[in-house]
């Protein structure tokens, strides 16, 4: 059997139902075919079961609140589709002092417009003022004795939130299909595989032998986006546990009335009971994405500790609903994307086919988005142009980039290499490729490079820098989830440990001995985001130290060095969103996530960096090796670190390479001082820095020093950054000389007298045990910022540099920016990031050089020992 028509749509869901009524609609004598491998809309198991789903519009996108505002007008205006529709509101609550938590209520407090008098969304302080929003005429009962301190301690109400019967919705767009002559379906098929031809998508080949063919593609269904075609690898479907509770005549009458319930740091959220039932989710464990059912309803039972979550949440705000039976349970599959937005768009590689897709929690806006589906594909029958239409407001037309399948050559293996790899393979790059010449997947990420390191500072505190602070932030969220993808791992590399914490909030102190906080740490208080202000602790507050106390810190990481009460100066800063990641083990583990999603990694002597293929201006390649072979590229990002100015010329007034200066101590066997482990543990000291900003050190001042709480194998490193040093002995292509890594012993007596003496006054205890060093060779800008663009007057050449000692903590995250700058997508972070005048910063601030330039590294003054 062959069907050929003029539109395929791949999906059942509302955009994809949307898209076949607006089209239809507008193009009456076309032929329209929706295929999808699950049950119709109107199946008896499914169409008169309710399944309610929020009708929100908090994706992290400018557009999203105009297609909520829009989807909700044209829900409200249908005779048919308002039945779906309950404006009951929404609590979001939250266990005080969970930094994540408190980050997402901000983030919902803005797009509510508290701030604003006439709002009409309010802010619950107190589990009291939580209760009393229910309208429960004896909320009292959740204080009676026995029970546990309730988690839902404060919390903010939408008024206007608004829950959809979704399946209620899909019945009705599906019946209002069935009645156009034009729309036909086949439902609970398998596709076989894509029909493509001469790069135009002509359809799909299904499992039973029929074809489907048409002029134009549409791919709703999310997970054959991901498994099947591999078109969106940016999106991820993870499951969670759904159930319903069949409550009693009494408990129905008592909570008939609620809003619905959301915990954001329990996970947890409860429906109020429309059809009888109360529908309760719990997103609390990760059942990973990938070969996972389908979202239609599958043989499911909670686990007993999960049953015993969602009864504890349900004791904690519905006491009387808490021992109420369970009626049924589901695993529900939900499709998510990093900006918990969706998009709509051609797809530039491939004629005949476009992607319009939504997370699953915005699933009823695409009520309103079939037609914009349509709008774009009406556009380009009519034009040669690749236009894109995205929720994110993207409207501009790709310029030259280069191709999914095109190749595209690393020249690094570090975090901007890594960085970048991972998001060219989840956009879709089919054809990336890492070069570098250490052998990183035999030593485990060890060598002189900035990104082989033990461990890295994580913090976000940055003064007036809100881009820096908003990137680090939301690389925090990656950092957790990566720690929970290691644990459930089924490989890892041999460098890593399903018991490995790549990241670890252990809290970060920024002290010196002066009272009062430097310019840098005063500006970062004072634009510390609001809801997250009591993270920061105040050393010598006690009243903040009480509060600490309170939650569970150790008071140990508000004076590491026990300097108060040996009465010497101490003042700072507890930043308890702070903490570090094991680098050496965190690049590990991204080369292995790039070489799962197809990445070429080509590691060793072998691979190094010799020159660039060039065709006259234009960049084709590069040439690695003594025996120089070639690997030809559309496009090369040179990520190269300290090396990249000896790479790349042209960067020599904007990149300088320098030295930085770290100790490495060996804590004796912890048998023999479980003492030392214990003091120098994460759970009791932090990781921590001393007079690293604001003044500069006079003579023989000690400052600029920064540490960790010892490894898993004992080793405590020690860092200084007071001083830098430069290495001007290579001759780059223009004949400049510029600063060149090299793998001196030792560190510069400066940098060593300060590590020591600081030593011998706050951890004497380290003083005369085994000492290493090592230069850690960073890439500094002219200004701080990262130097992430084209270059100038050469096509086919990038560069991804100047990490400047900040840039490890977004590895998870950086990446999505310099893929921007591939597409040529214009951000505020790619306008940051972008090719500058160096003489903008001025000469004072050059390289960030307290005057002139740095000192240069002198062999004869090196030292290894205490």
């Amino acid at each position: 059997m062959t069907f050929t028509g003029d539109l395929l749509i791949i999906g059942n869901g509302a955009m994809a139902l949307s898209t076949a009524l607006a089209f239809s609609a507008r193009h009456p004598a076309a032929q329209v075919m929706v295929i999808s491998d699950r049950k119709a809309p109107d199946d008896i198991e499914t169409a008169y079961v309710v399944d309610l789903r929020r009708l929100q519009g908090d994706c992290q996108s400018s557009a999203a609140p105009s297609f909520f505002t829009e989807a909700r007008r044209i829900i409200c205006d249908d005779r048919e589709l308002r039945h779906c529709l309950f404006t009951r509101g929404e609590v979001f609550a939250l266990v005080k002092g969970d930094a994540k938590s408190t980050k997402i209520l901000e983030e919902k407090k803005a797009t509510l417009g508290l701030d604003d008098q006439k709002s009409a969304s309010k802010i619950l302080p107190s589990p009291e003022s939580i209760r009393s929003i229910l309208s429960i005429s004896n909320a009292e009962d959740l204080e009676r004795p026995g029970h546990t301190t309730s988690r839902w301690q404060e919390a903010i109400f939408d008024k206007n939130a608004a829950i959809v019967d979704l399946n209620q919705l899909l019945l009705i767009l599906f019946h209002r299909c069935q009645a156009r002559s034009n729309i036909a379906f086949k439902f609970g098929v398998d596709i076989e595989h894509p029909i493509i031809s001469d790069n135009v998508f002509k359809g799909v080949v299904l499992k039973e032998g029929s074809q489907i063919t048409a002029q134009t593609t549409v791919l709703v269904d999310a997970q054959i986006c991901q498994k099947l075609m591999g078109l969106s690898p940016w999106v991820r479907i993870t499951g969670h546990d759904t159930t319903w509770l069949k409550p009693s005549e009494s408990v129905l009458r008592k909570y008939k009335d609620i809003p619905v319930l959301t915990n954001l740091s329990t996970c947890f959220t409860v429906f109020p009971p429309v059809n009888g039932e109360f529908k309760c989710t719990l997103k609390l464990n990760d059942y990973g994405d990938g070969n996972a059912p389908g979202i239609d309803s599958c043989p499911w039972s909670l686990t007993p500790s999960t049953e015993r979550e969602i009864r504890r949440n349900l004791a904690e705000i519905l006491p009387e609903a808490a021992d109420q039976p369970f009626s049924r349970s589901r695993l529900e599959w939900a499709m998510t994307t990093e900006s918990r937005s969706g998009f709509i768009a051609r797809n530039s590689q491939m004629d005949g086919l476009f992607i319009a897709t939504l997370p699953t929690t915005l699933e009823p806006q695409a009520i309103c988005l079939g037609a914009k589906a349509v709008d774009l594909i009406d556009q380009v029958a009519t034009s040669s142009l690749s236009q894109k239409w995205s929720l994110s407001d993207t409207n501009t037309a790709p310029k030259s980039t280069p191709g999914l399948h095109k190749p595209i050559i690393i020249v690094g293996a570090g975090v901007f290499g890594l960085t970048t790899a991972l998001h060219l393979a989840q956009r879709g790059y089919k054809n990336v490729t890492i070069l570098d010449r250490e052998a990183y997947d035999q030593t485990g990420y060890t060598s002189s490079a900035a990104s082989a390191d033990r461990n890295k500072i994580i913090r976000a505190s940055y003064g007036k820098q809100k881009l820096y602070e908003r990137l680090a932030f939301k690389s925090l969220d990656s950092w957790e989830k990566w720690n929970s993808d290691v644990r459930n791992a089924s490989e890892l590399p041999d460098s890593l440990h399903f018991s490995d914490r790549l990241w670890d909030n252990c809290g970060f102190v920024r002290a010196g001995e002066l009272s009062g906080l430097d310019p840098q740490e005063t500006a970062t208080q004072d634009g510390f985001p609001e809801a997250l202000k009591d993270t920061q602790y105040r050393l010598t507050d006690e009243s903040r130290k009480r509060d600490a106390q309170m939650n569970d810190i150790n008071p140990t990481k508000l004076d590491p060095f026990n300097r108060l009460q040996r009465g010497l100066g101490w003042d700072g800063i507890l930043d308890g969103t702070g903490g570090y990641v094991a680098a050496d083990k965190s690049c590990s583990w991204v080369l292995h996530l790039c070489q799962k999603l197809g990445v070429q990694i080509r590691l060793g002597d072998q691979y190094t960096f010799k020159e660039f293929i060039r065709d006259g201006d234009k960049i084709i390649g590069v040439q690695t090796g003594l025996d120089g072979t070639s690997f030809p590229a559309d496009l090369v990002i040179v990520a190269a670190g300290g090396w990249t100015p000896s790479i790349v010329p042209e960067v020599a007034d904007l990149l300088q390479t320098t030295a930085g200066s770290v100790a490495k101590i060996q804590l004796p066997p912890q048998n023999e001082r479980p003492d030392l482990w214990k003091k120098y543990s994460s759970s009791e000291f932090p990781c921590w820095s001393w007079r690293l900003t604001g003044s500069k050190m006079q003579g023989t001042e000690v400052g600029g020093i920064y540490g960790f709480p010892r490894t898993q194998d004992g080793l405590i490193k020690i860092g200084f950054r007071g001083t830098k040093w430069t290495n001007m002995a290579y001759s780059n292509a223009e004949g400049r000389l510029i600063s060149y890594p090299t793998s001196a012993h030792g560190l510069p007596n400066k940098a060593l007298d300060n590590i020591r003496e600081f030593c011998k006054e706050n951890m004497p205890d380290l003083v005369g045990l085994p000492l290493a060093t090592r230069l850690c060779w960073y890439t500094d800008s002219v200004d701080s910022n990262f130097l992430v663009d084209r270059v100038p007057g050469t096509e086919g050449l990038m560069v991804a540099s100047g990490g400047s000692g900040h840039a490890f903590k977004f590895l998870p995250v950086l990446g999505e920016h310099v893929v921007d700058i591939v597409e040529r997508i214009e951000t505020d972070y790619t306008n940051l990031f972008k090719w500058r005048d160096p003489s903008a910063a001025g000469q004072k601030a050059r390289f960030n050089t307290p005057s002139g330039n740095w000192p240069e590294l002198k062999r004869d003054d090196l030292s290894g020992s205490w």
